[in-house]
């Protein structure tokens, strides 16, 4: 299995961890990935017992299931898609908003964000996938991993963690955002300053689209969303089940990323049996917009060389 250090025969840190240095997307790129998707994608809802999950569909082959983070859309993941979508059944669902797809996100827990993942899958038939979960998502991906480790086969924890502790403002602010109404759209040019602040590499220096598309999806987040999606950060803390998560597991991490950690990884690595990491430079916190083919990559490589194991 990947990753298992009970002998000399298995993988050594340095053939574990490697490094892709890929140039950034561009407009010509983004474009056509979003009219393929226009073009190709099929579109559904499912009913789980809390909220109307919406989600879309594309290609054909292993299934592999996108979860989007803290304030962003299953859209986020179109163009990492259209790189996969000829050898995968590629899979994105929106998370429980509390608003116009529902979900009493007060009582929302780990268990039942895991709980709502499983059902689409039973819904859309399908037994066994690898599942992508971004950031905030990571910790989606670990939960159901460890309960569901049947369906939930391989994972991918796109600048993920098990433990990230929030500062004291991070939690004031989610104090406050909880009981705010509207959405992070309604505050453009804030949430444009503070995302320029902490995502240089996406706001900066990528093409006009990829920015506004993630702008565009941040913006459809409500405030309360995003803030009990912050909460639930604030209050889990994975490393205990990490031990028992047998299946591989890849780290796709950024070296420019300021919104988690290095030592997230680093626990993520300590704690997991079997895992590999992948850093893609001169990238931040979103991959997905910024260097989709490098995550494609990264995604594909790993699938071929855990399902040969």
């Amino acid at each position: 299995m990947l990753g298992d250090d009970r002998g000399s025969h298995c993988l050594s840190r340095n053939e574990r961890s490697r490094m892709l240095s890929v140039p950034p997307v561009t407009a010509e790129q983004c474009h056509q990935a979003w009219q393929n998707y226009r073009q190709q994608a099929r579109h559904g809802q499912v009913w789980t017992g809390r909220y109307h999950l919406r989600f879309f569909t594309w290609g054909q082959g292993l299934p592999l299931v996108f979860i989007h983070g803290m304030a962003d859309a299953p859209e986020a993941f179109v163009m990492v898609m259209d790189q996969l979508r000829e050898r995968h059944l590629c899979v994105a669902y929106a998370l429980p908003d509390g608003c116009h797809l529902g979900g009493l996100l007060s009582r929302y827990q780990l268990n039942d964000y895991a709980e709502d993942l499983i059902l689409l899958l039973a819904h859309l038939g399908i037994t066994a996938a690898a599942i992508v979960g971004s950031s905030f998502g990571s910790l989606i991906c670990l939960y159901a991993m460890h309960r569901y480790p049947h369906s939930c086969r391989w994972g991918i924890l796109q600048n993920g963690f098990a433990f990230r502790p929030l500062s004291r403002w991070e939690r004031q602010l989610t104090r406050w955002g909880r009981a705010l109404p509207g959405w992070l759209g309604d505050w453009p040019n804030l949430h444009a300053l503070v995302m320029r602040y902490l995502e240089p590499t996406l706001m900066g220096g990528l093409p006009e689209p990829v920015a506004a598309a993630y702008l565009r999806h941040a913006a459809s987040t409500p405030i309360a969303a995003a803030a009990w999606r912050a909460w639930t950060i604030a209050q889990s803390d994975l490393r205990p089940l990490l031990p028992g998560i047998q299946q591989p597991v890849l780290l796709i991490t950024a070296d420019q990323d300021r919104l988690v950690p290095q030592y997230c990884w680093q626990q993520l690595q300590e704690g997991l049996p079997h895992w590999q990491r992948v850093e893609i430079t001169s990238c931040g916190h979103y991959p997905q917009y910024s260097h989709p083919a490098a995550m494609a990559e990264a995604i594909e490589a790993f699938l071929r060389s855990a399902i040969s194991e």
